[in-house]
C-alpha cells in the first residue's frame, strides 16, 4: 500500500487487478481477478471472519439483544475488532474462486464459481442464516440477504416493514429459514435465461452515508484513515 495525495492506494503484492468492492457500515470487502477475497475495516461483528469448516458458526438468536449479536459470529484467527489494512479473507477451500462480493450493514456475503453463497458477520436478524444448495445470483442488504436461483427468489433477515417482499403470511417477523419471495418473473424463453435481478452497485451507499472504498483502475482506494 502507498498514499497519494493523502489518499492510501493498494493492490494485491502479486498484481493481481481489483474487479470488485463491496462497502458495509464500517467494513469493506474486495474481489481480484483470482477470485480471491480480501477485507478490512470493522470485524466487532465478525463481518471479516469467515467460517471454516474447522470453526463453528453460531445460529441466529431469537429475540435478538445486543448481548447475543455480540457473540453470534464466527471465531477465526482474524476476529479482532478492526482490520486495517486488506488482509485475505479464506472464505472457500483451496481453488474455489469468488464471483461476488457483497456487504450489508454489517454482514458480508460471498458467491462463488460453483453458485455455492456464503454470509458472515451480525446474525442477530436472520441476515447470515445459511443458504444451501446451488444459487445463479445473490446480492445482501442492510440486514437481509436475497438469493436466485432461475426464476425462483429467497430472502433471509430483517423483515420488520415487509423488507423481504414474502407476503403477510409469516406477518413481519425476522426470517430465519430462507423464504420465497413473492414476484412474478417470466420464465426462461428459448432456452434463455432471465437476466439477474438488478444488484445493488458494490460502491451503494447506506442511509446516504457514502462508502469509504472504491475500485479504481484495479486497486483499492481508500481515504486515509478511513475503512
Amino acid at each position: 500500500a502507498k498514499v497519494c495525495n493523502g489518499v492510501l492506494v493498494w493492490k494485491p503484492a502479486d498484481g493481481s487487478a481489483i474487479v470488485e468492492v463491496a462497502c458495509g457500515w464500517r467494513h469493506t470487502v474486495a474481489r481480484d481477478t483470482k477470485g480471491r477475497v480480501w477485507g478490512f475495516g470493522a470485524n466487532n461483528r465478525g463481518q471479516l471472519s469467515p467460517c471454516t469448516p474447522s470453526v463453528a458458526c453460531m445460529s441466529p438468536s431469537s429475540p435478538a439483544t445486543d448481548a447475543a449479536a455480540s457473540s453470534n459470529r464466527c471465531v477465526t484467527p482474524l476476529a479482532r475488532a478492526h482490520i486495517a489494512t486488506p488482509t485475505l479473507l479464506n472464505v472457500f477451500e483451496s481453488g474455489v474462486q469468488a464471483i461476488k462480493v457483497d456487504a450489508g450493514w454489517s454482514h458480508t456475503l460471498v458467491m462463488a464459481k460453483d453458485g455455492r453463497v456464503v454470509t458472515f458477520g451480525r446474525n442477530d436478524m436472520g441476515q447470515c442464516t445459511p443458504l444451501p444448495g446451488v444459487w445463479d445470483d445473490a446480492c445482501a442488504g442492510s440486514e437481509m440477504v436475497m438469493v436466485r436461483r432461475g426464476t425462483h427468489v429467497a430472502a433471509v433477515g430483517w423483515n420488520e416493514h415487509g423488507n423481504l417482499g414474502i407476503g403477510l403470511h409469516s406477518g413481519l417477523q425476522n426470517i430465519l429459514e430462507p423464504a420465497t419471495v413473492q414476484l412474478s418473473l417470466p420464465a426462461h424463453a428459448h432456452g434463455v435465461p432471465h437476466p439477474p435481478l438488478p444488484i445493488p452497485s458494490p460502491t451503494h451507499t447506506h442511509d446516504g452515508i457514502p462508502p469509504k472504498s472504491v475500485a479504481f483502475c484495479g486497486a483499492v482506494v481508500m481515504a486515509a484513515g478511513g475503512a
